[in-house]
């Protein structure tokens, strides 16, 4: 992959229900979609009108539909976060503002995957908050 600035890609999260299917998040550069066809990364959130979104602390991919993908976004602490969620792969987003902190581009972002989809109802999301 061709990068042209700096940053971090702390991770790559594959589709338990589609093979080939994954998505890369960024510590300051948004969210991104394998395209299998093209071979390459197709970014996801150059659209998104706060900055602070292009920090992508988690991603968490539903477990059976390939279609339905959520983001943790926020890049400091003290900017604005929210739980971004797509039912066409990352073409268009829901955005649902939290009240607690991110951190995509703060110390840990590195430490896997804070989002997660419950298996067994999947209109449940958890995520882990720091005490």
């Amino acid at each position: 992959m061709t990068v042209g600035a700096g940053g971090y890609a702390p991770n790559i999260i594959f589709s338990p229900s589609e093979p080939g299917l994954a998505y890369l998040r960024t510590d300051m550069g948004g969210a991104y979609r394998w395209d299998v066809k093209a071979a390459r990364w197709i970014p996801l959130q150059d659209g998104m009108a706060i900055s602070s979104y292009m920090g992508v602390e988690s991603i968490a991919v539903d477990p059976r539909d390939a279609n339905i993908v959520y983001l943790a976004v926020g890049m400091a602490a003290r900017l604005p976060a929210a739980i971004l969620r797509s039912i066409d792969r990352g073409r268009t987003w829901t955005t649902t503002p939290v009240p607690f902190a991110m951190g995509g581009n703060e110390p840990g972002r590195g430490m896997g995957e804070r989002l997660a989809i419950d298996p067994h109802n999947r209109s449940t999301l958890f995520f882990w908050i720091a005490p």
